[in-house]
């Protein structure tokens, strides 16, 4: 298997990944309670905020319209994708 490309996450490595169905975006979570929203051709992110703790699961809905983030702050978050 080859790298395709590799992008600067700036999270630890233990950071939760959950793709987008359409395979255009994938998220990433961080330890302050940050996530990222990447565009996987373009390699640009856009960080979404409002969970205090880091976030455990995140996942898409099943078109992708809607992510769903659960965070040990005990918040559960939707953000519209779209």
């Amino acid at each position: 298997m080859e790298v395709n490309r590799c992008l600067k996450a700036d999270c630890e490595a233990n950071a939760v990944i959950s793709t987008h169905p359409k395979g255009d975006y994938f998220v990433t979570t961080c330890e302050k309670g940050v996530l990222k929203l990447w565009h996987v051709e373009s390699g640009t992110g856009v960080q979404l905020r409002g969970h205090t703790r880091r976030a455990g699961h995140v996942v898409f809905s099943p078109l992708g319209e809607i992510l769903c983030s659960c965070s040990s702050d005990h918040t559960l978050r939707l953000w519209n994708t779209e």
